[in-house]
């Protein structure tokens, strides 16, 4: 849900259009690297979390050379948003690991 929540967040802030074109292409390649995402195979969860880190490595890059206050805020609202998908991608892969849907021993 943490994820949707800041999925829906950057949509808006790309729907805004306020991000420089090199910032809203690498939030936009992040998106559509999470749409790929099903969580059936080992190797796209990998990538999703590694596109995560790759946009925040970028858009701090980014945050630090833009001189127009707004354009920053809403760089700043784009990373955040990629710290709190890239630590939830982190911290329960075994949630998303659709492989087996129910982690509780009982259910297997």
């Amino acid at each position: 849900m943490t994820i949707g929540l800041n999925v829906i967040r950057l949509r808006a802030i790309l729907e805004r259009h306020l991000l420089p074109p090199d910032a809203q292409r690498v939030v936009s390649d992040m998106m559509g690297r999470m749409a790929q995402f099903s969580g059936r195979y080992g190797g796209h969860y990998g990538r999703t979390a590694r596109s995560a880190k790759f946009a925040i490595v970028h858009l701090q890059q980014m945050a630090g050379l833009a001189d127009n206050l707004g354009v920053r805020l809403e760089i700043d609202s784009a990373l955040i948003c990629m710290y709190v998908i890239s630590y939830e991608l982190d911290h329960n892969e075994k949630f998303f690991d659709a492989s087996s849907p129910y982690l509780d021993p009982v259910m297997a």
